[in-house]
């Protein structure tokens, strides 16, 4: 076990300090010692503000300061070099999606963590819905799978302002099948397992609008097929630029009847109900509450306990590297097909 005081250094300054920060800091006996970001002022000035003791831009300073676990949430094109120096040095790591930049260096990192204690921040995970629908199909209660059809639509910051950045930037691994995406690729193979992909349309019209000269958009949205190991057709709708109908709902066709699972127009991590719905009644299974404020908060605190624990005894957990390449694994393929 580590010591009584579980110390942890977040690199990336966006959601790093907006989420991760604030959740780290609520956990009894873990401290924030260290931050690294690319701009010296704003990481001096963000460790000052929550009374972080180490403000880095160079990585091996970061890697330097006594750590038991990091915390990575930089763009793909950064965040694998930052895991491998710190898997190197047999740090416990929280990682945000995606891992790496492609699926192959995913893989890598995924068998340098055999050893070590990871995560990657699958909020749904964390979702008293999800979990409940898990336990359902894992337990056989639900029957046979028929077909799935999801639906996810959101309008993003980015595409709401306009702002070009490496979510929107298809060369830096952007699009709504990074954003989106992998948290769904996750959520199928979670629930029904391995899926193969079947069919493909990709659109960026959205971000093509407000593109630099120059610059190569990323997908904005996705109508996607997929067909699990018991032939179960999952039909998916991904938007992240959506200018109406904005939610996250699946319908599952089983034996037991038709299970919904629905956030109620949030598109965000709050708000799910799953109903199991038959022609005689429709039987609410779960709920997660509305959450006023920063909605990311509570799903990702959820997540960052486990995790803690976890390193505390230096064990295995879910969803952890693993997870992260299967999910990237997924989305190479999507991308094959387009």
């Amino acid at each position: 076990m580590v010591g009584s005081v579980l110390r942890v250094g977040i690199a990336g300054l966006g959601f790093g300090s907006g989420v991760h920060l604030p959740v780290f800091r609520s956990i009894p006996g873990v401290e924030v010692t260290a931050l690294l970001g690319r701009q010296p002022n704003r990481v001096r000035a963000t460790a000052e503000n929550f009374s972080v003791p180490g403000a880095y831009t160079s990585l091996d300073a970061f890697l330097d300061r006594p750590l038991d676990a990091v915390v990575i949430a930089l763009p793909p094109e950064s965040a694998g070099a930052v895991a491998s120096a710190a898997l190197e040095r047999d740090l416990a790591i929280l990682g945000e999606k995606p891992i790496a930049a492609t699926a192959a260096e995913a893989a890598i990192l995924a068998e340098q963590s055999r050893n070590t204690t990871t995560m990657v921040d699958f909020e749904f995970h964390g979702l008293a819905t999800f979990q409940a629908l898990k336990a359902m199909l894992a337990g056989g209660e639900l029957g046979k799978i028929s077909g799935v059809n999801v639906t996810w639509r959101t309008m993003s910051y980015a595409h709401k302002r306009q702002v070009w950045s490496w979510k929107t930037d298809a060369a830096a691994g952007g699009g709504v099948l990074t954003l989106n995406g992998l948290h769904l690729f996750d959520l199928l193979e979670w629930l029904f397992g391995p899926v193969n992909v079947t069919g493909v349309q990709l659109s960026d019209e959205a971000t093509r609008a407000f593109a630099p000269p120059g610059k190569k958009p990323a997908p904005d949205t996705a109508d996607l097929t997929f067909l699990t190991a018991t032939a179960s057709v999952i039909r998916v709708h991904l938007s992240n630029a959506a200018t109406d109908r904005h939610g996250h709902r699946w319908e599952i066709e089983t034996g037991a009847g038709r299970i919904v699972l629905d956030d109620g127009g949030n598109g965000a991590f709050s708000g799910f109900t799953l109903t199991q719905q038959t022609l005689k009644e429709h039987r609410v299974l779960a709920c997660d509450p509305d959450i006023e404020g920063d909605y990311r908060i509570a799903p990702v605190r959820a997540l960052a306990e486990r995790f803690v624990a976890a390193v505390r005894h230096k064990t295995p957990v879910a969803p952890a590297f693993d997870d992260g390449a299967r999910a990237q694994a997924v989305q190479e393929r999507v991308y094959a097909l387009a």
